[in-house]
């Protein structure tokens, strides 16, 4: 009898985690189902992948579900939900970026375009465009400063305050804002002044708050900078891109964070007529300290 009750009680909970597993298959299945697709996957059908791949999903099914008895359908969706995270901009996973910046054949301001580069699958590369730092001159804006990697002191200058910062004040408002009305429905006391405090939605002020100091922000930081920058030469603008790098290279050194930001820093300016120009250069070796290369190298000439 107790080895019978035993199977019950396994069988049962067998069923509650096939149900729990089936519902947010499900679930997962929806809420990924209209998901941006990679570029180079835009044509990388289900079937096609099913058929490539099928030892390993079956496998892995055998593996971690085979007990748990999924339907076929459900089993279907759970390998579907497998080829969308693949196929997925949400799912790049290990990245490194790649920018392109200057002029084309047709454009008549400089454009920024910034890909996040995957791994290699089936052939097929695994990337994206980052459309938050895309940057077109034009019309709508008439300059740009955009950071990779490291950007936080970059950033800092641009926005006028640090972005750890800037959690921070919103952290410590909401904090005081929860203490503040804690403190005056303790001293009112119940009642029905009471019950609407209780009801007053703490975050949408919180987000109110953060909407209006973004938009202080922008007008009265980030506008007048970037017009500024707008009217700058090109040698200030080369000057000015040097010395933002310089100054995350700085910080670097009197912090403890790591300093992946530093050294000799090359500069270079495209413009529609000159095309791409080095302003500042770093070589492999010192010509002062190499007289005898620099002869051979004349003297093969």
């Amino acid at each position: 009898l107790e080895i019978i009750e035993k199977q019950k009680t396994l069988k049962a909970k067998k069923e509650i985690i096939t149900k729990k597993l089936k519902e947010h298959i499900l679930k997962i299945f929806d809420n990924y189902e209209n998901n941006e697709i990679l570029i180079d996957f835009k044509n990388y059908k289900f079937d096609a992948f099913k058929t490539k791949c099928s030892k390993v999903l079956n496998n892995s099914y055998e593996k971690y579900y085979n007990e748990l008895s999924l339907s076929p359908q459900i089993r279907n969706k759970l390998f579907k939900i497998i080829h969308r995270f693949i196929i997925s901009e949400n799912f790049l996973g290990s990245w490194t970026g790649l920018v392109f910046a200057g002029f084309g054949e047709k454009e008549i301001y400089p454009q920024l375009l910034p890909l996040k580069v995957g791994e290699v699958f089936e052939n097929r590369i695994r990337y994206s465009i980052d459309k938050d730092n895309i940057a077109v001159i034009g019309e709508k804006y008439n300059a740009a400063i955009i950071p990779f990697a490291q950007r936080d002191v970059i950033d800092t200058i641009l926005s006028g305050i640090d972005s750890n910062l800037e959690r921070t004040i919103y952290n410590s408002f909401e904090s005081f804002l929860s203490k503040f009305l804690s403190i005056i429905i303790d001293e009112i006391g119940e009642g029905e002044i009471t019950n609407k405090l209780k009801k007053i939605d703490i975050i949408k002020i919180i987000q109110g708050f953060a909407k209006n100091f973004q938009v202080t922000k922008q007008d009265k930081h980030i506008k007048p900078l970037m017009s500024s920058i707008s009217t700058l030469s090109k040698e200030d603008l080369a000057e000015l891109a040097e010395s933002l790098i310089y100054l995350t290279y700085l910080k670097r050194r009197m912090s403890f964070s790591e300093e992946s930001v530093g050294g000799p820093i090359d500069v270079a300016i495209i413009t529609k007529g000159d095309g791409f120009i080095w302003i500042k250069r770093k070589h492999y070796f010192d010509k002062e300290l190499n007289q005898d290369f620099i002869y051979k190298y004349l003297k093969e000439l």
